[in-house]
């Protein structure tokens, strides 16, 4: 069986959920491990400095998402470090959001791609809300 990704519809932002940490491929690969997963869950993770860290290769089917329109086998995960309200208010630097517009630009350029937030794609997460209008919405996205 291939895990190579057949479709690439979605782009879902995750946020890694740890406030003013800076963590980063390493911390997150590690906590992935210790919940089972092989490796890194997250295709891409921006970090609070802007930076952008490659973790899954882009063209591998993710491991975070169960069966439904968006799913592992048709959209790329992307993880904001930081976190953000229930109202969506983000907590995420300028610099931040500015490698995530990048980022999405980059991938909007090679695949016709709808971008949403976790929580969009399930409801009875208990992952924070993240307002991707919001956060694209300065950058002109």
């Amino acid at each position: 069986m291939s895990n190579k990704r057949p479709n690439t519809d979605y782009v879902v932002v995750f946020s890694s959920e740890t406030k003013e940490d800076d963590i980063g491929l390493n911390e997150i690969t590690k906590k992935h491990r210790a919940q089972g997963f092989f490796k890194v869950a997250y295709h891409y993770i921006v970090r609070r400095n802007g930076d952008i860290e490659t973790g899954r290769a882009e063209q591998e089917a993710g491991s975070l998402l169960s069966s439904g329109i968006i799913n592992n086998s048709n959209s790329i995960a992307v993880c904001l470090v930081g976190d953000s309200t229930e109202h969506g208010l983000p907590n995420y630097t300028d610099e931040q959001l500015s490698g995530f517009r990048l980022l999405v630009n980059d991938l909007k350029s090679r695949y016709k791609l709808s971008v949403v937030g976790y929580s969009d794609v399930d409801s009875s997460s208990h992952s924070p809300y993240v307002d991707v209008e919001l956060l694209l919405q300065a950058g002109g996205t």
